[in-house]
């Protein structure tokens, strides 16, 4: 997807969300904030993005999202199961904010580049992205939370400006065409909700909707 067709895409897609009068809240790991500073670029994005949270750092992760730390050492930062929490974390935290509370929450977490340097090097390129809904309330019950799987090609720079694309094509299907909804209605995949309480060894691998 070219910029200039992300671009549009991501006009489109404030224009939707400012009209149904829907925020945005956003969590980042390896784009560190990219993705909130494409969406800022647009005309009155002040209506439709409350914040993000620019989480690279593990610790971050679970002091800002409230990640569970057991579920980082079980299943590692890159994720579905990190990234499910890191989205349903940024909506929670949101909630307090009397009148600007998230509606929509995107999440993204993978390797730009290889970890730990030189190994792994067939791990570059993964990433998961969250998309959390919470249009009916913000508890855990409440919420839509679907994960999609990817593997990027190319440099760090790439890998992280392919995850900002995606990203904004998710929010675009979401807000224009309706191929994401958060109703029991429609057919789609849910992501079981691992609450903080629940037994760890109940944890799996929820399923992952994309592949590419």
């Amino acid at each position: 997807m070219s910029g200039e067709e992300t671009r549009s895409k991501l006009r489109q897609a404030v224009d939707a969300l400012f009209r149904e009068d829907k925020r945005i809240v956003t969590a980042e790991s390896l784009t560190c904030g990219g993705i909130g500073a494409e969406i800022v670029k647009m005309p009155r994005v002040s209506d439709t993005i409350v914040g993000g949270f620019s989480v690279y750092n593990d610790d971050m992760k679970v002091n800002m999202l409230g990640v569970p730390r057991q579920v980082i050492d079980r299943f590692s930062a890159v994720s579905a199961q990190v990234a499910h929490y890191m989205a349903r974390g940024a909506l929670e935290k949101t909630a307090p904010c009397k009148g600007t509370a998230a509606d929509i929450a995107i999440a993204v977490t993978g390797y730009a580049g290889s970890p730990n340097g030189f190994a792994d090097e067939s791990e570059a390129g993964k990433v998961f992205i969250a998309l959390a809904t919470a249009f009916n309330g913000r508890n855990a019950s409440d919420m839509d939370i679907n994960v999609y799987q990817h593997k990027f090609e190319g440099t760090r720079v790439e890998v992280q400006q392919q995850t900002i694309a995606q990203s904004v094509d998710y929010l675009f299907q979401l807000a224009c065409k309706n191929h994401i909804v958060p109703a029991t209605s429609t057919a789609i995949h849910r992501i079981p909700n691992f609450g903080n309480d629940a037994p760890l060894q109940s944890m799996h691998a929820p399923k992952v909707l994309a592949h590419t």
